[in-house]
């Protein structure tokens, strides 16, 4: 049943974001092409210019809009879908409340992911199309690829290999984690019969400034500040960094599932539907 939940919600999410990616990506092509031809005309003063201006300021408008829908998808595909009026329908399927939190964590994390990686591939293509590509990007790819070959030549290509595996598999906990955030913070603020909203942004502000808190003091924070000052202690930078994104996971998992628990125990026990 989770299988037929999670193709419903990402079809949902996909109508709306989908839409807005190809936007992006198209906008960021043209921004690069007006680059490209102001720099031909080589005056500050030609249309062209005035023209890449308004196309780069469209391009960061629409870029912040990407990054707002997707969190108003978040919440709204859990508030609306499961505590408001739809919830009535979807609670009634033949699955668990347990099936309900995993399918709209792992869309969540899956959308809020694309969309990071959608925003960060604009950037390619702008330098692309504005002719850097042939200069600044080829350049920039070189010099990547050569701090690769030397990291990987420090520490081996399997423990590198692995580093990267870590950091994908870090940033999507974090982000399911901060989904499960903003879950909890929603399922509490709708055991209120009045200011539901007001009270899960409090909640969410209240949940986040606690688990700064817990962090500190646990000196989670202070784990991954760490300085590879030559090539020469590249192994001990890496060590560092993989116990660094260790004990980020291992936090990510801990806040995560507590997180869980109250959306579970809410959901499960104390549902307030609108």
């Amino acid at each position: 049943m989770l299988g037929k939940l999670l193709k419903y919600e990402f079809k949902a999410i996909g109508r709306a974001l989908l839409p807005f990616y190809g936007a992006l990506i198209v906008l960021a092509a043209i921004l690069g092409i007006m680059f490209r031809v102001s720099d031909m005309n080589q005056s500050s003063g030609t249309v062209s210019t005035v023209i890449a201006v308004i196309m780069g300021i469209l391009y960061v408008v629409l870029l912040c809009v990407v990054v707002v829908l997707t969190l108003i998808l978040v919440i709204q595909r859990f508030s609306r879908n499961l505590l408001g009026n739809e919830g009535y329908l979807m609670l009634t399927l033949p699955t668990s409340v347990d099936a309900h939190i995993w399918n709209k964590t792992i869309s969540a994390t899956v959308w809020t992911a694309l969309s990071g990686i959608i925003g960060m591939m604009t950037l390619p293509v702008i330098l692309f199309t504005s002719g850097a590509g042939k200069t600044n990007v080829g350049e920039v790819f070189r010099a990547i690829g050569t701090g690769i070959g030397t990291v990987a030549d420090k520490i081996g290509g399997g423990n590198l290999a692995l580093i990267i595996v870590e950091a994908i598999v870090m940033m999507m906990l974090i982000s399911a984690a901060f989904v499960l955030q903003i879950y909890a913070s929603i399922s509490i603020g709708h055991q209120a019969n009045n200011h539901k909203g007001l009270l899960s942004v409090v909640t969410f502000i209240g949940l986040a400034i606690a688990q700064s808190v817990i962090e500190s003091i646990l000196g989670v924070n202070g784990v991954f500040n760490f300085h590879i000052s030559n090539s020469g202690e590249i192994a001990n930078g890496v060590s560092m960094a993989q116990e660094g994104m260790l004990v980020t996971i291992l936090t990510a998992v801990a806040f995560g599932t507590i997180y869980y628990i109250i959306t579970r125990l809410l959901m499960k026990y104390k549902l307030n539907l609108e």
